[in-house]
């Protein structure tokens, strides 16, 4: 793209401004075809995780080892609203928005709390807006983006926030009465 006359001349961040409207632009035409492809099992693992998510909505989070507070609710709901966003969009860099908005409510939340135990308390909040709000399409999005968002726009920040949706994807997939803080008893309830 950068060696086409219409770019040569512009500087590194109108360059990069190119480029986030072009991914754009092309990925909200191939979006029909690009999204959730037959030639991937992502529909399925999508049903697998929102039947899975159902069924664990009972949760508490005490189940997950979270402290508690007052404010958790209102953060926690606005969390899960913000990951609930992500099915309005079609280009991958808008999708992952709605991923980092969500992480970073949840450590609004723990900064709010002054929590001191960063990534240790971060994950099982994530896990638990995840089974909250349980989205449609989560694992076929986290794909989508993963397979089509420029590869230099996945590090730092959003590559570590993309890394803990996978993280708390794969917990809800295995989750069981062993991954909880919960009694046998309590559990087959």
């Amino acid at each position: 793209m950068r060696e086409c006359d219409v770019w040569k001349e512009m500087s590194g961040d109108e360059f990069e401004n190119a480029k986030e409207g072009m991914e754009k632009l092309l990925m909200n035409r191939l979006y029909p075809i690009a999204f959730c492809p037959n030639s991937t099992d992502d529909k399925e693992k999508d049903d697998i995780l929102q039947r899975k998510t159902s069924i664990f909505s009972w949760i508490e989070e005490r189940h997950l080892d979270i402290k508690v507070t007052e404010d958790n609710e209102s953060f926690l709901s606005f969390a899960a609203s913000e990951l609930l966003k992500m099915n309005n969009f079609k280009a991958p860099r808008d999708k992952l928005i709605c991923i980092l908005n969500c992480c970073k409510i949840i450590f609004g939340l723990m900064k709010h709390t002054k929590s001191s135990e960063g990534a240790d308390a971060f994950l099982p909040l994530l896990i638990y807006v995840i089974i909250k709000a349980n989205p449609a399409h989560l694992i076929s999005n986290v794909q989508y983006i993963s397979r089509f968002r420029d590869p230099e726009h996945l590090r730092a920040e959003s590559g570590y926030y993309l890394t803990n949706m996978m993280g708390a994807i794969s917990f809800i997939e295995t989750m069981d009465v062993h991954s909880l803080s919960i009694t046998q008893e309590e559990f087959d309830r």
